[in-house]
């Protein structure tokens, strides 16, 4: 999440077009870092397809993708002075459900069957490839070894693996690129390691 965000900030400074997904649901970290400080603020605004929540769900139910990246802009004093294109993960951040109607509740929390995950992921993508909007989509996924970070890998042209520096977390990497190269073949899509960070090192 902190590179995703310090990359993307780095890029839309220097002047890039740069869309930013959170597609973590189960911390909703990066989303909290788009929306800033008053964030909490601007969630009611946000719609279905502006979340990767509400993006799924939507295709779970139509098999349709309505996806409208949201502008959140972060301009007042002591801000980044940005504007970013961004799609949250949901409404409910934190699992706080008093953005969302009672009726909706279950929506925003519930959990896909993998087939579903899989094909909407993709779909997403696509659909943001087609458009040609952006010079870069940059995603940041779940942790670990669930299919909601490995599919996501696999859905991407390409991912970053983000580690630390003892043999049980590259035990651990390996197995996490098999897993997302099996991934890709269920998808039919082809994954590509970019690179790997190795975070909590000095030397």
């Amino acid at each position: 999440t902190s590179l995703i965000a310090a990359l993307g900030y780095a890029l839309k400074y220097s002047g890039h077009r740069v869309l930013m997904v959170d597609a973590d649901r189960a911390t909703d970290g990066f989303s909290l870092f788009i929306l800033g400080p008053q964030g909490m603020s601007q969630i009611d605004s946000f719609k279905p397809a502006s979340t990767f929540t509400g993006i799924l769900n939507e295709f779970e139910r139509s098999k349709v993708i309505e996806v409208s990246p949201r502008e959140v802009h972060r301009l007042a004093p002591g801000e980044h002075n940005l504007t970013y294109d961004a799609i949250i993960s949901g409404k409910g951040l934190y699992g706080d459900d008093s953005n969302v109607s009672d009726s909706a509740a279950s929506d925003w929390n519930r959990q896909y069957e993998r087939p579903v995950f899989q094909q909407g992921v993709r779909a997403l993508f696509d659909a943001i490839r087609g458009w040609n909007r952006y010079d870069y989509v940059l995603v940041d996924s779940r942790g670990g070894f669930s299919f909601e970070s490995t599919d996501v890998a696999a859905a991407a042209d390409s991912f970053v693996i983000v580690t630390e520096a003892t043999n049980t977390n590259f035990y651990q990497d390996r197995n996490l690129v098999d897993r997302i190269n099996g991934a890709a073949q269920q998808m039919s899509t082809r994954s590509l390691l970019r690179g790997i960070i190795v975070n909590k090192a000095t030397n």
